[in-house]
């Protein structure tokens, strides 16, 4: 069977390359995002090219966290080819996002309850401080990402992991079809 191609999308949008082990399943998953701990990750082959701008990296690479969105599952680090002209906006920094989606999911609770419940102007005017801000600060960053992406780059490269599974996730269509064809056997499916 032929890997799946890489669709179209706007400049600035992301795409998911999955890859998975033969072995992967559900419940896998299930065990190891209760219990924790380390398991088998496919690591992708990336190419030679930079991830962001696809330009030579002179046999330069970057070491790149696996990232578990729930914080249970551990894997080690990889090395990708990030050129130096990149090497400071290639890769998401997916903490920071981790504390906007925290604090929009108290920033808004926090205005409704101080406004609506306990009539406590002063916590609601906080809450809506917080979201605001966060939201400035999201809008900014996109705006600062897709400048970038303007330029030639695709800065926002994330590697997702979960047991058995791992999702590259990027802006850069080259890059993405390069995943796919250098790690077809393993190719999942493609977003």
């Amino acid at each position: 069977m032929p890997p799946p191609t890489v669709p179209r999308k706007p400049l600035g949008k992301f795409y998911a390359v999955v890859l998975r082990t033969p072995d992967f399943s559900h419940g896998n998953v299930a065990r190891k995002g209760g219990l924790g701990g380390k398991d088998v990750v496919p690591v992708p082959e990336f190419g030679a090219l930079c991830v962001c701008c696809d330009g030579d990296v002179m046999g330069r690479t970057q070491r790149v966290e696996l990232t578990d969105p729930g914080g249970h599952f551990r894997a080690d680090p990889v090395d990708v080819p990030i050129c130096a002209g990149c090497a400071e906006h290639a890769v998401e920094r997916t903490g920071a996002s981790i504390m906007a989606g925290a604090a929009l999911c108290v920033g808004g609770p926090v205005a409704v309850l101080g406004f609506f419940f306990y009539d406590l102007p002063a916590v609601g005017v906080a809450g809506l401080v917080i979201t605001a801000a966060t939201v400035a600060w999201l809008l900014r960053s996109k705006r600062a990402r897709l400048a970038h992406t303007r330029g030639g780059h695709h800065p926002g490269l994330s590697l997702l992991v979960a047991p058995r599974q791992c999702v590259v996730r990027t802006p850069n269509r080259a890059f993405a079809e390069r995943v796919v064809a250098a790690n077809a056997d393993r190719v999942f499916r493609v977003k």
